[in-house]
Order: structure tokens, then C-alpha cells, then sequence
């Protein structure tokens, strides 16, 4: 389920443009929460997503993924962020009461 969620919240991120966490959260959190996430699980699922992306975009504007028009650069601003089914993810202690 972790997986599946961020996924989902890395797509929309992707497909809208929506990079802050702010706009991010208003646009995913519903959905979020239908999955089957309770509220402080699906904010940290976009809080954390937001980071990726936000760490992506600097990694894209220093130039480690190479220069513009490069196959590595487009490749990794044509896709949406993955994160692997078996990564961790931080909750606080009022996640877990």
C-alpha cells in the first residue's frame, strides 16, 4: 500500500506541475485518504514526496543529470518520481496511536 500511494501522489505531482507541498496536498489528499490512509500518514505520504521532488529539481537546475538535452536530463524529467514498494517511511508517535 506505502508504494501505491506514493505513486499515486508522485503522478499527480507530475502530471500538475504542483511541486510545494502545499498545492500538493490540496490536490491529493482525498484521494490519499481513500485509499485507506488516515490523515497524519497521508500528509507525511505528501510531505515526503514533495521533498523528492523538490531534491529532484535541484539536482536538474545544478546539473547532475546532465545538460539540457541530454538522455539522462530528459529521462528524468519525463517521469514522475518512483520510490521502491520496501522503502521506509517515517511516521511520528501520533501515527501509530
Amino acid at each position: 500500500m506505502r508504494g501505491r500511494v506514493a505513486h499515486h501522489v508522485s503522478r499527480r505531482a507530475h502530471h500538475s506541475g504542483a511541486r510545494a507541498e502545499a498545492p500538493l496536498r490540496y490536490l491529493v489528499c482525498g484521494g490519499v485518504k481513500a485509499m485507506g490512509l488516515s490523515d497524519r500518514p497521508a500528509i507525511h505520504r505528501v510531505r515526503r514526496t514533495a521533498h523528492v521532488c523538490a531534491i529532484l529539481e535541484a539536482h536538474l537546475k545544478a546539473g547532475h543529470r546532465g545538460l539540457d538535452g541530454s538522455k539522462r536530463r530528459t529521462r528524468a524529467e519525463e517521469r514522475p518520481v518512483l520510490f521502491r514498494a520496501d522503502a521506509a517511511q517515517p511516521f511520528g508517535d501520533r501515527c501509530l496511536s
